[in-house]
């Protein structure tokens, strides 16, 4: 599937995102500004829970992402 990050109350900053698979693998990374939104495809990655990790102004935060077929 198509993943959608909505990035318009950030975009006047640089966002850094990386998407971990539960193994410790990057699958996905970008660094952004001025981007409202940003699209990851993720339909060639198998099911299961991965880590989203952005850093924005130097504070991290990460969410839970569950992909399922």
């Amino acid at each position: 599937g198509l993943l959608k990050i909505d990035l318009e109350k950030v975009m006047d900053q640089e966002v850094s995102i990386r998407i971990i698979n539960m193994n410790g693998y990057q699958i996905y990374s970008t660094v952004s500004q001025g981007l409202s939104e940003i699209e990851v495809n993720l339909e060639n990655e198998k099911p299961g829970m991965y880590l989203v990790h952005f850093v924005i102004n130097g504070m991290e935060f990460t969410k839970g992402l569950l992909v399922k077929r």
